[in-house]
């Protein structure tokens, strides 16, 4: 075995279970995925959701992530998605991870503006969000 001092000695693949909430709602659904590998101290992740009715209330929408982010000061936004039938003047989505958090806040991106939060009434009946991404953990 090698044991140099630049040896990867944490590797780890997984899944978990992609749950999108808002401040006042939870949302569970039949296709709903996560899988994570975690090589060191960063968390690659892909997350799926489609979800089969609305999310009309709450706002914050918001994904559980496999591990804290790192204390270190700095907001994670290492990660890109796609989403379906969502408020039409959306454009995608973006978000950020706040340090010592185990939540990925979504941001909404539209012409105008960009880094609003993504609230509940934002997310059209049978949406789907698809992320992947990435952040340091603790």
């Amino acid at each position: 075995a090698n044991t140099a001092s630049n040896v990867i000695s944490d590797y780890e693949e997984g899944t978990f279970t992609a749950q999108i909430s808002t401040d006042t709602t939870y949302v569970g659904d039949s296709a709903q995925s996560g899988v994570y590998t975690k090589i060191g101290d960063i968390c690659f992740f892909q997350i799926r959701f489609q979800r089969t009715g609305t999310l009309n209330s709450g706002s914050n929408a918001r994904f559980g992530l496999p591990f804290t982010s790192a204390n270190n000061g700095v907001q994670a936004s290492g990660f890109r998605g796609s989403v379906e039938n969502i408020d039409t003047s959306m454009v995608g989505i973006g978000g950020v991870i706040a340090a010592n958090n185990t939540i990925l806040y979504l941001n909404e991106m539209t012409a105008a503006v960009t880094g609003s939060n993504v609230n509940g009434n934002d997310l059209g009946a049978n949406f789907q969000v698809q992320i992947q991404g990435f952040y340091k953990t603790a």
